[in-house]
């Protein structure tokens, strides 16, 4: 049931104007975004799916979504634990790993480097999947054997025991 990829929620980039905003300019000019159904329905997907696990596990009860006065607005916290080449800039090397602190690994929002134009989530996992091969090298260097990939499929079509 989850995740359900056909519900991609992006819309395509306008090709004929180009706005920049900031939060203190909320309210204020001529942008105006109005989603289209596509967008409509993968929301309203999205919350009934995130309602539906939270309260049938027991770890919330979720309240009908609301509008503030500027619609929907949501924050992607970025860069609070970069990676990059300098260390005065940077709390992670380019394995990821916490600097002055083996064995810790970021490879959350935190770790994008910057503020990105479009949302996110594809840079976040790009990142993550990119971090792997340095996290596996790091645990196989202090002793921790690590199975790394997918099991290959077999002949009939059925998936390999991966602990074989």
């Amino acid at each position: 049931m989850y995740p359900q990829p056909h519900m991609t929620t992006e819309e395509l980039p306008c090709r004929t104007e180009a706005f920049r905003i900031s939060q203190q300019m909320l309210g204020r000019g001529s942008l105006s975004y109005e989603p289209t159904p596509n967008t409509l329905h993968g929301w309203a997907q999205a919350d009934a799916d995130v309602k539906d696990i939270l309260e049938r596990d027991g770890l919330a009860e979720v309240a009908p979504w609301t509008n503030d006065l500027v619609g929907a607005y949501t924050v992607h916290p970025l860069a609070s634990c970069r990676i990059g080449d300098d260390p005065r800039t940077s709390a992670l090397d380019d394995r990821h790993e916490l600097r002055d602190h083996a064995g810790i690994f970021v490879t959350d929002s935190s770790a994008v480097p910057g503020a990105l134009t479009v949302n996110p989530a594809m840079t976040i996992a790009a990142l993550a999947e990119r971090a792997m091969p340095g996290i596996v090298d790091a645990a196989r260097e202090r002793g921790i054997d690590v199975s790394y990939g997918v099991p290959v499929p077999r002949a009939d079509g059925g998936q390999a025991d991966p602990c074989r």
